[in-house]
């Protein structure tokens, strides 16, 4: 199955239009996935920026290894810790919708963006929390 290009941004929360297939709901959540990774990563380098700066400060932050530990060290730690896992619970999504639709046959179309909202929620609250433990565990 050919997964048609990206989302656009405004789009992202948009319906899903009828009929609600197999084949278009797995569409319809994959052309939104790209952006949904590019959401957490942006909120991993956020949040390293932010402890980064509470921890070390604006003046020492010039340092070119000071960038490698606050930069890259979490992007590693993210795709490792962060991203695999929040992608598991991205295809639980449209699993899911595949599996309710199946049982409740008058799902309303926008159980899909509502799905999406509480998912991207979900994923965002648990980088943060995933973030601020690994700085304080390990003193990042």
């Amino acid at each position: 199955m050919k997964v048609s290009a990206m989302v656009s941004v405004g789009n992202y929360f948009s319906n899903p239009t009828p009929p609600h297939t197999v084949g278009s709901i797995i569409r319809w959540w994959e052309r939104r996935r790209l952006l949904y990774n590019v959401i957490v990563l942006a909120e991993i380098f956020l949040v390293s920026a932010v402890l980064g700066f509470l921890r070390f400060g604006i003046s020492e932050f010039e340092s070119p290894q000071l960038f490698g530990y606050v930069f890259l060290l979490p992007l590693g730690v993210g795709l490792v810790l962060i991203q695999i896992p929040v992608n598991l619970w991205y295809t639980f999504g449209w699993i899911a919708e595949i599996s309710l639709r199946k049982l409740w046959r008058s799902m309303p179309d926008g159980f899909g963006s509502w799905a999406q909202r509480i998912g991207l929620g979900f994923s965002m609250c648990f980088t943060f929390v995933v973030m601020v433990l690994l700085w304080w565990w390990f003193g990042l």
